[in-house]
């Protein structure tokens, strides 16, 4: 409960007049005030008091407060769950509550405070996504996420959990906008799938993340038909755009065509880079392979995604490629494991976490889950698959794992931090905002990563490329 406590309690002595007491919540802007006895507190009058018990009756003003307060209210502790606290109080019908600690006041919270952080709840920001008739209604709630995060943060929720409900809100508000979308132009003219890429495919969005998704589309369109994909795709994107989800840079969205395609045309693509494979090409494709359907027909994501299963592993080359692109990825530490920093921008003296630290684990974990076939996607999921396929031991899959949890939840604490202090959110971190204890586990975790990245070199060489 003390976390809702945002000022210091406002009081008056017990013989002050109810004309003091109204006097004093109106240049507070507060809704109570707490009656003292000394240090002690006798009572609490409310707005509501002084309407039902003073207006109401006639009652003079200039009478002592203490005829209309409530004399020895009901308190809580500050130590006590805000649930408890919320249950009392619907329970006796009461809408503030003194906050004690060592029986003195620290504060009052309201009925406002607590369904205030009712709302901060993932499932119920979900259930107000799925109520909204349009765009705006969308965007007014998904702009919740930054306090949903900084609750989960708050609450030490592990980053792997704070990835799942940010990307179970990033799924709700796409879906939401894509059936708003499809009542306005009517019914698709032929099935299709709506997909997620990236860290949203993956379960492990954070805050800071831009578009990334695809179409696939039945091989019974014909180009007629396309165009009411390019229209929901176009429409889809703006309103992503007005919650807060930015348009990728590099484009990799359903508004490009190149990623609005028939299933035929999805297994050519696949098919040209599992099979001639291409550097460069490689490093833009890497976000393909972290697919997931959101929204459409259940049939055409999984006749894509078992053929590239099927074949990735026999795809030497491509393989390779792969994980050429994932070593190259280094972690910012130096040789003497002191932290790299950018130096210069508007980012100097930060460490990019996400880059070297977060991206390096995912694209390791890729090229092994690609290597065995196997259908997972989260990475932590893709680790597990790597230690139970042979490809990595049960020590150095556990480490890695851990390390990818710290480094994802340093940079979740980072974000809320932002959050709280009103500023734009990012990946770049300031060490020297870090404990000891952070930076200590951080340069740890940095050498996990870059000695996978040494057994993944060992393993796909690349002197046949």
């Amino acid at each position: 409960v003390r976390d809702l406590i945002t000022r210091a309690p406002i009081t008056i002595a017990q013989g002050a007049t109810i004309t003091e007491a109204a006097r004093t919540m109106k240049e507070h802007g507060a809704s109570s005030l707490l009656v003292m006895d000394g240090e002690a507190l006798a009572g609490i009058v409310t707005d509501r008091d002084l309407r039902n018990r003073v207006l109401a009756v006639g009652l003079g003003a200039d009478r002592p407060v203490q005829e209309v307060m409530t004399a020895g209210p009901v308190v809580g502790d500050a130590d006590a769950l805000a649930f408890e606290v919320l249950l009392e109080m619907v329970g006796r019908n009461i809408h503030h509550l003194p906050i004690l600690e060592h029986d003195r006041p620290i504060g009052v919270v309201t009925t406002t405070d607590l369904m205030r952080m009712v709302q901060a709840s993932p499932v119920y920001v979900v259930g107000d996504i799925q109520k909204q008739s349009d765009v705006e209604g969308v965007a007014t709630v998904s702009a919740r996420l930054p306090a949903v995060v900084e609750a989960l943060v708050g609450q030490d929720a592990s980053a792997d959990d704070i990835g799942r409900v940010v990307t179970a809100i990033g799924d709700a508000v796409e879906r939401r906008l894509i059936t708003l979308a499809e009542a306005e132009l009517g019914g698709p003219p032929v099935p299709y799938t709506w997909v997620a890429l990236g860290s949203r495919a993956r379960l492990e969005q954070a805050l800071a993340a831009d578009q990334d998704n695809a179409i696939i589309i039945s091989d019974e369109a014909t180009d007629a038909d396309l165009a009411w994909f390019e229209e929901l795709a176009r429409r889809v994107s703006a309103g992503l755009v007005e919650c807060g989800y930015p348009t990728c840079p590099g484009d990799v969205m359903a508004t490009n065509p190149r990623w609005r395609l028939r299933l035929q045309d999805w297994r050519q693509e696949f098919a040209t880079w599992l099979t001639q494979p291409v550097p460069d090409a490689i490093l833009q494709a890497s976000i393909f392979f972290d697919m997931r359907p959101v929204h459409g027909d259940s049939g055409l994501f999984p006749e894509l995604h078992h053929g590239i299963l099927a074949r990735a592993p026999q795809s030497r080359l491509f393989l390779a490629h792969l994980a050429k692109a994932a070593t190259l990825n280094e972690p910012p530490l130096g040789f003497f494991r002191g932290f790299v920093l950018a130096k210069e921008g508007e980012h100097a003296d930060t460490l990019d976490i996400k880059r070297g630290g977060i991206g390096a684990v995912v694209e390791l974990a890729r090229v092994h889950a690609l290597a065995l076939g196997s259908p997972a996607v989260n990475t932590v999921a893709r680790l597990q698959a790597a230690i139970a396929g042979g490809i990595m031991s049960e020590e150095k899959g556990a480490d890695l794992t851990d390390a990818f949890e710290f480094i994802s939840y340093v940079r979740l604490r980072h974000q809320a931090a932002q959050v709280r202090e009103g500023r734009p959110v990012d990946n770049h971190v300031n060490p020297d905002q870090l404990s000891s204890f952070d930076k200590r586990h951080l340069r740890e975790a940095f050498a996990i990563v870059r000695s996978a990245q040494s057994a993944m070199a060992s393993r796909y060489p690349t002197t046949f490329m």
